[in-house]
């Protein structure tokens, strides 16, 4: 089993950040965050989301870097995903600052907002049909993923 996720240490990777020129600033959390997530301020004030992501490999960079290519791919088409703000290696990983997007948790969850969900779903089916450098995910349906649930 891999190591569990070291918790990030928002200060410490945006004084990283600070040192190799970029300006965001640790923020209060705007809500409850999962602990691999902190909030932080942009240059302008405007909020982001940090995350400690990829084990610092230029194989991991490219692999950030694709996820925000696909991301603009997706919020071209109306998708309602975060954009990638910075990528940034430190040491043995890479921060990442996406952009911290506006919403609420739904009131009540049943069929209606599962058929809206499906929906949406088949609206974007086949988005990324064009790129075949983009293989399938695995969602660990049949195996285990990366650590987070037993064989």
């Amino acid at each position: 089993m891999p190591p569990a996720v070291p918790r990030l240490d928002a200060a410490e990777v945006l004084a990283r950040l600070a040192r190799g020129g970029w300006s965001w600033s640790w923020s209060a959390p705007r809500r409850a965050a999962r602990w691999v997530l902190r909030s932080c301020d942009g240059p302008d004030g405007h909020g982001g989301v940090l995350t400690r992501a990829g084990d610092g490999s230029a194989a991991s960079e490219a692999s950030l870097r694709l996820t925000a290519d696909v991301l603009d791919v997706a919020r071209a088409a109306g998708v309602p995903a975060p954009r990638y703000e910075l990528i940034a290696g430190i040491d043995d990983a890479h921060a990442v600052v996406q952009e911290q997007l506006v919403g609420s948790v739904p009131e009540e969850v049943g069929p209606g907002l599962v058929r809206a969900m499906l929906g949406e779903c088949e609206r974007w089916a086949g988005l990324l049909a064009e790129r075949a450098e983009i293989g399938p995910v695995s969602l660990h349906l049949t195996e285990s993923g990366p650590g987070f649930c037993g064989a």
